[in-house]
């Protein structure tokens, strides 16, 4: 299989084996590929809490009027990295709009937290020379593995008149890779007969890729039943507007394995070292994590999961399942039923449990499917678990006024 298609398999794998909008100038794909996301749409720009972490030292600004560009920028991208930060920690909502969040961050928003801020990093860079910088959000490759991986962006913006504008999207079948000099190899494909692959260059204002080479496969023949290679220099997914070459499927991938000796590798910080101040529904310190099992929550990947119905009363009506998963595995994890007993001296609420069920471990990899209800807005279900310490951790769950999120909160 060539470089390319193997690329986009790993990415798609990668997608497959966790828990389970832009102004563009790239390539139109024919209607076998997926669309892209909405535009990314101007939004005022928040006086932020924090800071990116990623923010250079003072020597490298060259003068008092590029910091204070530099400084707008960050500004400009507080939301930006904000409304990442949001999915990262706390999943997809579907009571929330994410105008600045890409389809492919979507993809990979399912991934076991820990792994995921890790996985999903952030750089500020320059790139197109005009002393504003952009932010380009991607993958962090392990270097450790076997396979070596490749770095794939997913979010490219620039700033323009104090906000935010998107001039790259990513997605699993839609990828980025840098070649230096604020250019880009992209690869898109729309089904069996439809891959293309090119350069782009990012625009002197920094708000559009400008297609170089662009090269795909499409139909052609009375029933479209043959399949040819073409060649333009607009980024059009056109073959009525493009040239015909005289290529087999070999030698068409071989002219993009061609630039695999100019990619290049931007250090990118992890979302891990970037200070969130926002909500968290789910704390870090919790080594379960719970997902609402519904289209919403798993419209990405697919999974296996152990189901724990057969504990519960087949002729109770429950009006949701929960799916409870934990990166490394726990052990002795018990779902309980809680009672409100009254409030201790510092007013925090006090609870009575009595265990609902208990299964001897929350497997690593295998969530575990739990029917449940949630009435009213004081916790009635909680869980624990003994972690590695052997101590007991104990904790509630219930649903966030603020979207319907599912929240976990630590039950001393």
């Amino acid at each position: 299989m060539k470089k390319k298609l193997t690329a986009i398999l790993l990415f798609i794998a990668l997608l497959a084996s966790v828990l389970a909008g832009c102004n563009e100038s790239q390539p139109s794909a024919p209607t076998q590929q997926p669309s892209a996301a909405p535009a990314a749409t101007g939004q005022p720009a928040a006086k932020p809490a924090n800071t990116p972490s990623a923010s250079p030292e003072p020597s490298m600004v060259p003068n008092p009027d590029v910091e204070k560009v530099y400084q707008e920028a960050l500004l400009a991208y507080e939301p930006v990295m904000e409304q990442n930060c949001d999915v990262i920690y706390n999943g997809i909502s579907v009571e929330m709009d994410y105008p600045f969040v890409s389809s492919g961050v979507m993809e990979v928003s399912s991934m076991e937290r820990g792994k995921l801020l890790q996985y999903l990093g952030y750089t500020f860079e320059d790139i197109n020379g005009d002393d504003i910088p952009e932010l380009l959000i991607g993958t962090i490759p392990d270097g450790t593995a076997e396979v070596p991986e490749t770095q794939l962006f997913l979010s490219g913006y620039t700033c323009k008149d104090g906000e935010p504008v998107c001039f790259l999207e990513g997605w699993a079948r839609s990828v980025y890779e840098y070649l230096g000099d604020g250019r880009f190899f992209h690869y898109g494909s729309g089904g069996y007969a439809y891959s293309g692959f090119g350069t782009f260059h990012i625009s002197e204002d920094g708000t559009e890729l400008i297609a170089e080479e662009w090269y795909f496969s499409d139909t052609k023949g009375p029933d479209n039943s043959e399949i040819a290679y073409f060649h333009n220099t607009t980024g059009e997914w056109d073959k009525d507007a493009s040239e015909e070459l005289d290529l087999d499927n070999d030698a068409f991938w071989a002219l993009s394995n061609e630039y695999d000796t100019e990619l290049e590798m931007l250090n990118l910080m992890p979302f891990s070292a970037y200070t969130y101040t926002g909500f968290i529904a789910q704390p870090l310190e919790c080594k379960v994590r719970a997902d609402f099992f519904d289209e919403a929550a798993h419209q990405y990947v697919q999974y296996d999961y152990d189901d724990a119905s057969e504990f519960f009363d087949p002729d109770e009506t429950f009006e949701c399942t929960v799916l409870f998963r934990s990166e490394k595995g726990v052990k002795d994890f018990t779902l309980l039923a809680l009672t409100l007993s009254g409030t201790d001296a510092n007013g925090q609420a006090a609870f009575d449990a009595v265990e609902v069920f208990s299964v001897p471990e929350l497997r690593a990899g295998v969530p575990l499917m739990v029917p449940m209800n949630f009435p009213g807005d004081i916790p009635s279900n909680g869980f624990s678990y003994t972690d590695t310490d052997a101590t007991v951790e104990t904790f509630t769950i219930g649903t966030s006024g603020r979207d319907g999120s599912l929240v976990i909160v630590p039950l001393d």
